[in-house]
């Protein structure tokens, strides 16, 4: 059933556009009453209904009646105040409106983005808006009878519908076509790095009157997803939230890409993240071409003591201490240092020498030296005599 009455409108709207034909030729070769309307314009009133009540009917968006015409364009439009006059259907264009007949939308300006349209055409506004001129409209933005049109210039900057620098750019635009009836198109345009700097790559609009058009729609934009290589840097502490991951985005367009992490932030890297998984996603602009990346930040340790180290030989003073998750310049783990202010008194040690010193901080001095017992020598004739002295070094004026 639905077939057939798509069928049905089909017929309809040819009968309908071919009796308007007929119409505009009576027109040519007959006068107007004293009412000042002929015969042909009354008719024609009744053949616009004709054609509208049969697009209304349809009940969906681009009806299967309906084709969608493009004009892979290629336009420079000039940075001058008069820019670039364009008839979207005949596909004339001119640096004056006086040499393109029929012109509909003129972009222009020297030092902007300005759209001046020809009556009853206008640039489409991002949707919501109300004021201003085109908006940079998303792939699948329908512009149609409920869009907001305007003209003038464009607003280059970050906010959703704003223009795009070295991006490519979406509009929508009405236009009065050769019928004499509303048709809605979308076109993209190429911007440098000014505003200044443009094209128009694609035009494309719906051949049935006042019949809705998705932007993108008869031309598929050709796109190509970016390639995406991330790295994570660990939380300091356990349950700190100073861990980061460093992206990087290469290639992808059209252009700009837009960048959306599990976390709902919107910039390249992320920094201050506690432990977890991240993931991000790059689309490039009007959502044709998306590349997705997810990885791990790791937990970082918890809070450990760490000792003085003053002499810098690898043991530490446990009376001076820090609680961190990192080692902290000057501190060890250690925490076994008799005498942190000597490099050689520690416990490694091997051995405890003769020199007063608890060496390897067993709590004893000099247990692995040679001990001799030492006599006075009084009169130095190299015998001794009285009692002994137990040394590991000799002892002055004595003999062993």
């Amino acid at each position: 059933m639905k077939k057939t009455i798509t069928n049905i409108q089909t017929h309809f709207v040819e009968l309908c556009s071919k009796l308007l034909r007929r119409n505009a030729e009576m027109a040519s070769n007959e006068g107007t009453d004293h009412s000042g309307s002929s015969l042909s314009n009354r008719l024609a009133k009744h053949f616009v209904a004709c054609s509208a009540a049969v697009a209304m009917a349809a009940g969906t968006v681009g009806d299967a009646s309906a084709a969608v015409v493009t004009w892979n364009a290629n336009l420079v439009i000039p940075a001058t105040i008069d820019g670039l006059y364009i008839n979207v259907q005949t596909q004339a264009t001119g640096s004056a409106g006086s040499v393109v007949a029929g012109w509909d939308i003129n972009p222009y300006s020297a030092t902007s983005l300005t759209w001046f349209n020809a009556t009853g055409t206008g640039m489409m506004r991002f949707p919501g808006a109300t004021t201003g001129s085109a908006g940079n409209l998303a792939i699948g933005t329908i512009v149609g009878a409920t869009g907001s049109y305007g003209s003038g210039a464009v607003v280059v900057g970050a906010n959703p519908g704003n223009w795009q620098l070295n991006a490519t750019n979406y509009f929508g635009f009405r236009f009065i076509a050769a019928d004499g009836l509303t048709h809605y198109g979308w076109g993209s345009m190429l911007v440098g790095s000014a505003i200044t700097t443009r094209s128009i790559t694609y035009l494309a609009y719906e051949d049935l009157p006042t019949t809705s058009i998705p932007v993108g729609s008869g031309v598929v934009p050709i796109c190509s997803a970016p390639t995406l290589s991330a790295s994570a840097v660990a939380a300091v502490c356990q349950g700190s939230a100073d861990g980061s991951v460093d992206l990087t985005i290469t290639g992808g367009s059209p252009t700009p890409l837009s960048i959306l992490w599990s976390n709902g932030a919107t910039s390249e890297d992320l920094s201050n993240v506690a432990a977890g998984t991240y993931t991000v996603t790059v689309t490039t602009n009007g959502g044709g071409c998306t590349a997705t990346s997810t990885l791990a930040v790791a937990d970082g340790p918890a809070p450990s003591l760490w000792y003085a180290d003053a002499d810098g030989d690898g043991f530490g003073d446990a009376d001076v201490s820090q609680s961190a998750c990192t080692q902290p310049s000057g501190y060890v783990a250690d925490a076994t240092d008799c005498n942190d202010n000597n490099s050689s008194a520690n416990p490694g040690v091997a051995s405890d020498g003769c020199d007063g010193v608890d060496n390897d901080c067993d709590g004893s001095t000099d247990e692995d030296a040679t001990f001799s017992n030492y006599y006075v020598d009084a009169d130095g004739d190299g015998y001794g005599a009285g009692a002994a002295t137990s040394s590991c070094a000799p002892v002055a004026g004595s003999v062993t």
